[in-house]
């Protein structure tokens, strides 16, 4: 039995102009975002093992990558920390000394205006690193947005 069609129509991708008119995607680096990893310390730029290429690094060296990622022309950085010492409550995540919230305040200092995002999420600050539903009676929410379990600064 055969199926339709029974010849494959190439038209459209015969030559490099016929390509790029009918191309369904076109991506660009403005339209990229970086993700970064940074933690403690000072002059730091350890690579991680499993992936070749990301590095863990320190606040000043995250300045560095967030101008390299200006000059390169991409769309933002995405920072992820990776905390000193992890707890029960994740207390690094909201922390205004924390790593993340140290690296988005010297990027914004950097010249190179670069938009930062960070997920607010805390599994990398606990130290179960999942989110569990919260123990107040009844809740059932998660520990970071329940204000019955979240530490009051």
């Amino acid at each position: 039995m055969s199926s339709f069609p029974i010849r494959r129509m190439r038209r459209l991708r015969r030559t490099a102009a016929l390509r790029r008119l009918v191309q369904e995607t076109h991506l660009v680096p403005s339209q990229l975002v970086w993700p970064l990893f940074v933690c403690h310390g000072s002059d730091v730029r350890r690579e991680v093992a499993l992936l070749p290429g990301v590095y863990q690094t320190s606040v000043d060296e995250l300045v560095k990558d967030a101008e390299r990622a200006h000059r390169l022309g991409l769309g933002g950085i995405m920072l992820f920390g990776l905390p000193a010492a992890k707890d029960a409550t994740g207390s690094e995540a909201y922390d205004e000394q924390g790593v993340v919230q140290q690296g988005v305040r010297a990027v914004k200092r950097a010249p190179a205006i670069l938009p930062s995002c960070s997920p607010s999420c805390s599994f990398s600050c606990n130290s179960q690193a999942i989110s569990s539903p919260c123990t107040t009676a009844g809740c059932g929410k998660s520990p970071f947005t329940c204000p019955a379990s979240t530490p009051r600064r």
